[in-house]
């Protein structure tokens, strides 16, 4: 039983870290391409 809740919380908290870097990724990825827009206009 403890070990199901264990691989629970740390899928959970993997899923989590894997959000994390995909959402920095994309933030980093809009930024570029504000810039890019910035020095057009």
């Amino acid at each position: 039983m403890f070990d199901l809740i264990k691989k629970t919380l740390l899928t959970g908290v993997g899923l989590a870290a894997m959000a994390k870097d995909k959402i920095e990724e994309l933030a980093k990825e809009l930024a570029e391409k504000g810039k890019l827009w910035i020095a057009v206009a």
